[in-house]
């Protein structure tokens, strides 16, 4: 077995690891980052198939907030075409949100009339601006007391479904009103990176490499390596040989359950595995529709909250033709409303999504529409990989290990998706900067 030693070693190349060894190497810190796949980005990656552009899980990649300060901080390329606001289907027709105000707006187009708007806005201000509601009844128990009106609970329906999966009639109330908090004004915005999701990755890690950073692919983890409580380096399987790398902190983008697995169950305490075993991960599908002609003529896409199991749609060809082959088009759908929490089988619901992607869109046949790829995400690679409110912290119970991802949150509350991936990612490092200086092995 070979040995290397450095400051930090990163086990997954995601959103969150990939956050982290930039903001490592940027530092000055001796980093190695670790990816058992042969790419860069995880859920937020992308792939080629049949000539088109396939997302890996995230649709929509954001250049604001900050996924964009960190590219600006360490000097990496980030080139994203914007593309927000989403129309929104309200009982047939779909509506186009303003560029500002777009949820009143939204809301307004929902109602019935404008007594019943102003009644739920004004809920929601209450609930934003002086108290948010009680985390013992779910979001749509919330505003019924305000509105029976379907179109308007269907908003809600997709926004939970396309921000952090699952249904508002499972999610606590006052959760809606801690992540618009959280997320700030960039929440709702998004595009599609030029080349792809895989580009924004294999930018960053050309910046990891040009800082004196390494990083390895096919590269999985073997085992975090503990001593008397203490995290203190990985074993590495790459070109058929285990290396064990002596590092001073270790920083996990895997999911909670796989560190464990990698550290070792009787490391950790009781409560910590209890905790993480009782961690949902959040299912969802995705259909990657190929096309003669644009099934929807609208770059962001479609907010679909009133259909029982569609979600979302965008179409990144209308902004990069080459995300598909010449002459072709792709629509992405999303199904993101399965519930986390009770069973469901898979290939019922794949035909119930296909028929309804047919129905809300007849020309379909005659666009010469075809199913490119059909892809759900569970398990080890989940949709999001906590539903909310069931995150961890991101520092665990042994020392100087931490986690970072989508299934880790901060005592400030939870950033969904790849921004809470890449939220944790900075908090971590702020905490390594205040805690060793580079070189202190």
């Amino acid at each position: 077995m070979t040995q290397d030693k450095y400051d930090v070693v990163v086990i997954g190349g995601g959103g969150g690891g990939m956050t982290a060894a930039a903001l490592l190497s940027h530092a000055g810190y001796k980093t190695i980052l670790v990816e058992k796949l042969p790419f860069l980005g995880g859920r937020a990656s992308s792939y080629e198939h049949k000539g088109y552009i396939i997302p890996t899980g995230v649709f929509l990649v954001l250049d604001s907030g900050e996924l964009g300060e960190v590219f600006k901080e360490v000097g990496a390329e980030l080139r994203v075409t914007t593309a927000t606001p989403q129309r929104v289907r309200i009982r047939g027709k779909d509506f186009q949100p303003p560029e500002k105000g777009q949820l009143k707006a939204v809301l307004a187009a929902a109602a019935r009339d404008q007594a019943e708007a102003d009644r739920v806005w004004k809920a929601i201000k209450r609930g934003l601006s002086w108290q948010p509601p009680s985390a013992e009844i779910t979001f749509t128990e919330w505003l019924r007391q305000y509105t029976d009106n379907e179109s308007i609970l269907g908003i809600w329906r997709g926004l939970w479904a396309n921000v952090v999966g699952g249904l508002p009639e499972e999610i606590p109330a006052r959760a809606w009103f801690d992540l618009v908090h959280n997320m700030g004004p960039a929440g709702s915005e998004g595009g599609y990176p030029a080349g792809g999701h895989i580009a924004v990755w294999e930018s960053l890690a050309k910046t990891v490499r040009a800082k004196g950073g390494t990083i390895w692919t096919r590269a999985p983890a073997q085992r975090i390596i503990v001593e008397d409580g203490v995290a203190t380096g990985v074993v590495v399987r790459k070109d058929r040989q285990d290396i064990s790398i002596d590092a001073r902190v270790v920083i996990s983008s895997a999911l909670p359950n796989i560190t464990i697995r990698l550290a070792g169950e009787n490391t950790f305490d009781k409560g910590y595995l209890k905790e993480v075993s009782g961690q949902i991960r959040v299912p969802f599908f995705t259909i990657i529709v190929g096309s003669n002609r644009p099934l929807y003529p609208y770059a962001a896409g479609l907010m679909l909250g009133e259909m029982p199991r569609l979600s979302m749609l965008t179409v990144p060809t209308e902004v990069y033709p080459d995300y598909a082959p010449p002459g072709k088009h792709a629509t992405w759908f999303l199904s993101a409303k399965c519930s986390p929490r009770h069973p469901y089988d898979k290939k019922a619901e794949l035909d119930m999504l296909l028929r309804d992607i047919k129905e809300a869109f007849p020309e379909y046949d005659k666009a010469g529409a075809e199913v490119i790829t059909a892809q759900f995400f569970d398990g080890d690679w989940p949709g999001f990989g906590a539903a909310v409110g069931m995150e961890i912290e991101c520092r665990s119970p042994i020392e100087n290990l931490y986690n970072v991802g989508d299934a880790v949150t901060d005592p400030a509350g939870c950033v969904p998706g790849l921004s809470g991936a890449v939220h944790t990612a900075r908090l971590v490092i702020q905490d390594i900067k205040r805690r060793f200086r580079p070189g202190e092995m």
